[in-house]
């Protein structure tokens, strides 16, 4: 019944899930693929060329312009107004008759005084066909407001333009209107080509965005089969068990008294067995409430499949050839248990689902779960397996254990911590035993740890470690103590939370899952510290014992693996 209620939620979820993914498709599915097949880069590149294009054209008609202006001593405005006018038949009608008056004008006044009759019709005619003049040309070209206000001498200058100058006047024209219609080609080919670039700049966002989407899709059908699964099994077994059930003996109706005087004795016996066990029942589940830390790994894998979250893998107690517990930081690169955490590096290595994990934030639940031990531990595991791994201790607020790998810290850096995280090249330390392993050890204890971790010189050294080295593993106080983990996790590709059998409360885990999921912070996964495995330094074949890592599809599988060392 369980499983059917929760299956019945998971299946709401995948649905969500899937929705969201077939929308963000439908929206944005054509951009992705522009710029996956190279299409929008090819259209980029074919804007950039046409423009290239659209500016040779654009100088050799400027080019051209210029002589042509220099020829007629016309800008093309110009060249456009006395085009018109010259072209005119009633203003060249016009202009003769004005030609025509001022001539007889310019013979009477030497005869005559300017009170003549004569003279005083002539310069009445001449001031008509001047006003019939300003009309025309208002008529032909006045409505572009070249010849506003223009007196009628300035007219019938710009009208006198002979075949050859015409045709000259005509080119110039037509050469400006296609240099206006390139300048406006131009504008809207570098408008497009914004666009694009706007569009190209944003794919890596979106195919993140896809990317974050696809997962989700199949960790939320990962957990559907998970419980399916689980169901169609639970179904089977009580099929199973209901067939095989089978009357053991007819039933015999006997007296009351009969029943009461043989059997009082043994339903005595009974009651008071019953009675016993819901007592025993009753102060277990009281010690249950009070104490709610998970004391197996069993219960601890069960608590994390129940929230989705991950399990990475189960890490070791370690011990001496006598089986006491030593120091858990692995300094020696011939240790037999770093098998464990070279199989949780190349587990992390598939949970990206297909992205790359480089940056990772090591935290815990509450103190004592060995978060430190497992940082340490995984650096180096990645540091023996090739990788350029950097180690950083983020717990400002504790005393640092560089010096169990050898790496003595700065004993200035308590002092100045800012100054100490500027100087990165000093700051970051390489191990003198441990090949391809560095490590920027902790100026702590910092009473205000958390200014220093949000100051821009420990972001900047995280940012430029991401390019440097192949793993950054970062330790932080545990979540329950502070919230340095959230503070840094900002700059890392996930967390891993670090649990312990009898330590873990169930309590804590769901808070703790709960503020992260609030935070939208990305879980990579979690692993059980401390399991005990029957297992010494020198053991030359340790015994690995079945781990839930991720598969390729999201789920989880079980699966047996013996490394021989």
């Amino acid at each position: 019944e369980a499983l059917s209620v929760r299956l019945n939620e998971v299946q709401k979820d995948l649905t969500r899930a899937e929705e969201k993914f077939y929308r963000y498709i439908s929206t944005q599915g054509s951009d992705l693929l522009a710029i996956q097949d190279g299409s929008l880069f090819a259209a980029i590149t074919s804007s950039q060329q046409q423009q290239r294009e659209i500016r040779l054209q654009l100088q050799g008609i400027q080019g051209q312009i210029n002589s042509l202006s220099k020829q007629l001593d016309l800008t093309p405005d110009q060249a456009y107004t006395s085009s018109a006018l010259s072209a005119d038949p009633i203003i060249a009608s016009i202009r003769a008759q004005i030609l025509g008056t001022e001539a007889q004008l310019e013979r009477l006044q030497k005869d005559l005084r300017p009170e003549h009759p004569t003279v005083v019709k002539l310069r009445k005619q001449q001031e008509v066909n001047e006003s019939l003049l300003q009309k025309r040309a208002a008529e032909v070209i006045g409505k572009d407001g070249i010849l506003t206000d223009l007196p009628s001498s300035r007219i019938r200058q710009q009208s006198n333009l002979d075949a050859t100058r015409q045709q000259l006047a005509a080119q110039l024209v037509t050469l400006q209107t296609q240099r206006e219609g390139l300048m406006k080609q131009l504008e809207s080919l570098v408008t497009q080509e914004q666009q694009l670039r706007s569009q190209y700049e944003k794919f890596p966002d979106k195919q993140l965005q896809q990317a974050r989407l696809i997962q989700a899709v199949a960790f939320q059908r990962g957990i559907y089969e998970n419980i399916l699964n689980a169901l169609v099994d639970a179904q089977a077994a009580e099929a199973e068990t209901v067939g095989s059930l089978t009357v053991a003996q007819t039933p015999v109706a006997e007296r009351i008294e009969q029943v009461f005087n043989r059997k009082n004795r043994t339903l005595i016996l009974l009651v008071g067995a019953g009675l016993g066990t819901l007592a025993g029942l009753g102060v277990i589940l009281l010690l249950a409430v009070i104490d709610d830390r998970l004391h197996s790994p069993q219960e601890l894998r069960e608590a994390l499949v129940s929230r989705d979250i991950l399990l990475l893998g189960q890490l070791p107690i370690v011990r001496n050839l006598e089986g006491e517990e030593i120091e858990p930081i692995l300094a020696d690169a011939n240790a037999n248990y770093l098998p464990y955490y070279e199989r949780l590096r190349s587990t992390l290595r598939l949970v990206g689902g297909g992205e790359t994990v480089k940056v990772v934030v090591v935290t815990s639940i509450t103190g004592g779960e060995g978060k430190t031990a497992t940082a340490y531990n995984l650096a180096i595991a990645a540091a023996l397996a090739g990788r350029r791994t950097l180690l950083v201790e983020g717990d400002l607020r504790s005393l640092s254990k560089a010096e169990k790998i050898g790496v003595i810290p700065d004993p200035n850096s308590f002092r100045e911590p800012l100054l100490y995280y500027g100087a990165k090249s000093k700051s970051v330390r390489l191990a003198p035993n441990i090949e391809n392993l560095s490590i920027l050890p902790s100026p702590g204890p910092q009473k205000q740890a958390a200014a220093i971790i949000e100051s821009s010189e420990l972001q900047l050294i995280l940012k430029d470690s991401r390019g440097r080295f192949d793993l950054v593993i970062v330790d932080t106080p545990s979540l329950s103590s502070c919230n340095d983990a959230l503070l840094l996790e900002e700059l890392a590709d996930g967390i891993i939370l670090v649990t312990r059998q009898a330590i873990t409360r169930s309590s804590l885990l769901s808070e703790a899952t709960d503020q992260l999921a609030e935070a939208e912070v990305k879980i990579l996964g979690a692993v059980i510290n401390y399991v005990d495995i029957t297992m010494s330094l020198n053991t030359a074949e340790p015994e690995l014992p079945a781990l839930i890592v991720p598969s390729t599809q999201g789920q989880t599988e079980v699966e047996e693996v013996k490394v021989e060392v």
